[in-house]
């Protein structure tokens, strides 16, 4: 994926603010997961992060974590599950989004394969167990909120 800006590898994550262009293009051909509308109009920050360098992966007991980007009450990161691991989505006042970028997980005994889509609304919690190793992008606290 390229755009005026420069060439981004696969596994990159992109994020360009409220009101910003650009000209996307892939010499030969790509798969981008593009979630527009998706800040809050004060967060104008750019962040590109190339997500297969292995030194900005924290462990962690259930997954090991890729922050992405904070701005006020939500949180952007990326996950990797091994198989037959179980991860938790807790309750998030401001609910919780994920998506599948490879592997597949079990949620209320469906598998999801990658390419799925997740959504919880604020107040709900989610039990996820990996079928085989996974990675997740994961979004939290930007759904409306419980009154």
């Amino acid at each position: 994926f390229s755009d005026e800006s420069g060439h981004y590898p696969a596994g990159s994550y992109v994020r360009n603010p409220p009101g910003s262009g650009h000209a996307p293009f892939s010499e030969d051909g790509c798969s981008i997961l593009v979630k527009l509308r998706q800040f809050e109009p004060q967060d104008l920050t750019p962040v590109v992060i190339d997500t297969q360098s292995a030194i900005l992966w924290q462990p962690g007991d259930t997954a090991d974590t890729l922050s992405l980007h904070s701005f006020g009450e939500e949180q952007v990161a990326m996950l990797r599950v091994a198989a037959a691991r179980e991860y938790l989505a807790a309750v998030n006042p401001g609910g919780t989004e994920i998506f599948v970028v490879s592997g597949t997980i079990c949620y209320d005994n469906e598998p999801l394969p990658a390419e799925s889509w997740l959504r919880f609304p604020a107040g709900h919690a989610a039990s996820l167990t990996a079928v085989d190793d996974c990675v997740l992008w994961i979004k939290r606290g930007h759904l409306p909120r419980l009154i």
